[in-house]
């Protein structure tokens, strides 16, 4: 069970999704000779994914993110960059860790390489027969609902079928499977056996389209069925003798510009990931103190850009240039 900690996000890209590609990719299962018992190997530890994804000390009780934005991480992109530990690396206690050490606290463990994913795609079709055909493909859907009083309270016989709350019930889930004797996706939660039937429920097929409000599975890839667009990202390396500024802008889908301004210390990075749809995107690199302007500018009109920069130099002489994004 997440327990206190609004950890929601991990358990569902996690412990979840990641642990159903993990037992694909070497085999090994979840739980311990058909029982109900977990076999710690087999699984994605839920209480990394958060340590790095929650960067706020006193936040802990609040929800994270599938995608990330600005200085915000996303589950769904560390996975990709990063990866996951074991939960035999480290078990999920929602009592130690978040808020005990210094964020951005949880260091990047070098095993969690070995647990990427290798690309994300929201799922906009939340028709019968697209959300069928991705969980007939072996892709466990990670989505976010407004959960009801009655889904909270969910017993072994329930199906959530109507009624949703507010924001403030936002809640991070997986759906595993379907039975269409039930009309219902087959839910895994993150509340702990003594809920639902055993820590899972059903949605029904049709309030399923109402009650999903966002939705992404993982892929290697492609999505056989699905056109898949990976979503833009620029990133800017800096091995530069001095202090730079970053600053990010683009148009959102609902007209509102966003500006995005970071300084960048040696060997840092700027990363942004470009929500779907934006348009009027623009990147613009500058120095502090610098005898020479990096005049460094790109533009681009849509967010289908996958762009990487490194600048090095020094004061005197500022250089940039675009590399390989695996650089």
């Amino acid at each position: 069970s997440q327990g206190k900690e609004g950890s929601c996000v991990a358990w569902a890209c996690g412990y979840a999704v990641k642990s159903f590609e993990m037992k694909k990719a070497t085999g090994i299962d979840h739980t311990i000779g058909g029982t109900n018992v977990m076999f710690p190997l087999g699984v994605a530890s839920p209480e990394y994914l958060f340590n790095r994804i929650n960067t706020q000390n006193d936040a802990c009780s609040k929800g994270s993110y599938f995608v990330g934005w600005g200085t915000t991480r996303g589950a769904l992109d560390l996975l990709k960059t990063e990866g996951v530990v074991t939960w035999l690396e480290e078990p999920y206690s929602d009592a130690n860790g978040c808020g005990k050490v210094d964020n951005n606290k949880e260091p990047v463990s070098p095993s969690a390489a070995k647990n990427k994913i290798a690309n994300y795609a929201s799922v906009t079709d939340l028709s019968e027969t697209s959300l069928k055909t991705l969980l007939t493909d072996q892709h466990p859907i990670a989505f976010y609902a407004l959960v009801s009083s009655e889904f909270m309270s969910a017993g072994p016989d329930f199906v959530w079928r109507s009624g949703e709350g507010t924001t403030d019930d936002a809640h991070a889930m997986a759906i595993i499977g379907y039975d269409d004797n039930k009309r219902a996706y087959k839910v895994q939660n993150s509340w702990g056996t003594g809920w639902g039937d055993n820590g899972y429920t059903w949605l029904d097929y049709d309030f399923a389209k109402t009650a999903i409000k966002g939705a992404y599975v993982t892929y290697s890839d492609n999505l056989t069925h699905f056109n898949v667009e990976t979503p833009g990202f620029v990133t800017v390396y800096h091995e530069a003798g001095y202090v730079a500024w970053c600053k990010l802008s683009y148009t959102l889908p609902s007209g509102e510009r966003k500006v995005i301004e970071e300084d960048l210390s040696l060997f840092f990075t700027f990363k942004k990931v470009i929500p779907p749809g934006s348009t009027n995107v623009s990147l613009e690199v500058g120095g502090y103190a610098v005898l020479d302007p990096l005049k460094f500018k790109q533009t681009w009109s849509t967010s289908n850009v996958q762009a990487c920069y490194k600048i090095w130099g020094t004061i005197f002489d500022t250089e940039f240039g675009a590399i390989d994004c695996a650089y």
